[in-house]
């Protein structure tokens, strides 16, 4: 087995990304014709291929010499009337200082090739790249407006590759490299976008007044934020299958026992005893997490509804037995013993109960669940070395390791009995 780790975030659907980098790449023609007219000099800018980071890791990888632009949201008219908050986080615009130096030589009626890689900014040479992020902003603000909704100003201005934009050091960003070359030579710009700024677009489907948008009520609109909110559990099982009452009292630690799934195929997730999907199991830092390979359809087939049948008649079975147990406890003094017939061990040896193994569970809001698509990473409430747990009919019954067999198929080497 190969230890996968999916640190990466993945917050950021695929269906997302495509719209944020149509955005961007169809503000990059405009920009070049604005900033050619601004400079008096030829400038093309390209989208480069964007990244999916953590907002750390996205600041990390700004170059140390360039200019930090805050981009800041100014909501529209609808923001206050949608009964939805509006996409309120800044994003960060990163512009190399060689970049900067060659457009402010050609603001000045200078040759931008001849500018210098680097030195001190005047002040008025502040009042010059200002002047050069506006430029870009007020091409940037538009196109941001028909995705998401809000137009866009600049904000502080600053050598500190933050100006004052701040988010969690985990949050979820998009890094959007854009090329910049005046005359012959290439620098870059950097936008990055962090969860919160697409946040509203991922819950709404679309931004407000586009075609395809919702036009809900208010109380339809709150309904659906309250289901969104809910919790649910979401369960990683490795395999399952059934042994007889027999052969389960006979476990003792050291036993593998095969879960007759091949690990090729992934593991099942399961949200509250419904079939999700399949994915691949890997860990992501310190806990264990799942990729997600594929979701079931809308309309199981029969034999996940066949599963799903048996796991919640297993667990009626569980119920009920915990039910008479819990009964005949708080009787025992009254309780008159009971004579098991002869040859009746032998037939309830015989007795089949469902076994599984759960790599982790995790539990997250509704709507969260309903974002999850392909390629969608989850973390789960597990440490990344912990032992598994092995489940008889919905009860824990003993911890193990993961172990593949010689066929290529899970299996579960019994550590404790529970």
């Amino acid at each position: 087995m190969h230890k996968l780790d999916f640190s990466q975030p993945t917050r950021f659907t695929t269906e997302l990304r495509r719209r944020v980098e149509r955005a961007l790449a169809e503000f990059c023609e405009p920009a070049s014709l604005r900033l050619s007219a601004e400079l008096n000099a030829e400038m093309q800018l390209s989208l480069g291929e964007c990244a999916q980071l953590t907002w750390a890791a996205g600041r990390a990888g700004l170059p140390a010499d360039s200019l930090a632009a805050a981009l800041e949201p100014v909501p529209g008219e609808d923001a206050e009337t949608d009964g939805a908050e509006p996409a309120s986080s800044s994003m960060l615009l990163s512009v190399e200082l060689p970049l900067v130096l060659q457009a402010l030589e050609a603001m000045l009626g200078g040759d931008p090739t001849r500018a210098p890689s680097e030195r001190r900014l005047s002040e008025i040479d502040w009042r010059l790249a200002r002047r050069l992020c506006e430029a870009i902003v007020s091409v940037l603000s538009p196109a941001w407006a028909e995705l998401a909704g809000v137009q866009l100003s600049l904000g502080a201005l600053d050598a500190e590759a933050d100006a004052g934009v701040l988010a969690p050091a985990n949050e979820p960003t998009l890094a959007l490299p854009i090329a910049c070359s005046i005359a012959g030579t290439t620098s870059a710009m950097c936008l990055l976008v962090p969860w919160r700024a697409v946040e509203r677009i991922a819950t709404r489907g679309g931004a407000p007044g586009a075609p395809g948008a919702h036009d809900d009520s208010a109380e339809a609109l709150l309904v659906r934020q309250g289901l969104a909110c809910a919790p649910v559990r979401l369960r990683a099982e490795v395999g399952s299958l059934e042994l007889p009452m027999e052969q389960m009292l006979a476990l003792a630690p050291g036993t593998v026992i095969e879960l007759r799934e091949r690990v090729r195929d992934g593991i099942r997730l399961s949200v509250e005893r419904i079939p999700f999907g399949r994915a691949h199991p890997g860990c992501s830092g310190a806990r264990r997490a799942v990729k997600l390979e594929s979701v079931v359809p809308a309309r199981p087939s029969k034999l996940a509804r066949r599963e799903n049948e048996r796991t919640r008649a297993s667990a009626s079975t569980s119920a009920a037995g915990n039910g008479l147990a819990g009964a005949a406890g708080s009787d025992e003094a009254a309780a008159t013993p009971r004579v098991v017939p002869v040859g009746a061990g032998a037939v309830l040896g015989a007795v089949p109960v469902r076994v599984w193994v759960e790599l982790g569970s995790v539990q997250i809001p509704f709507g969260r669940l309903l974002e999850l698509s392909p390629g969608a990473v989850v973390e789960l409430d597990q440490g990344a070395h912990a032992p598994v747990e092995m489940l008889v009919n919905g009860l824990s019954f003993a911890h193990g390791d993961l172990v593949v067999t010689d066929d290529g198929e899970w299996g579960v080497r019994l550590d404790e009995l529970v």
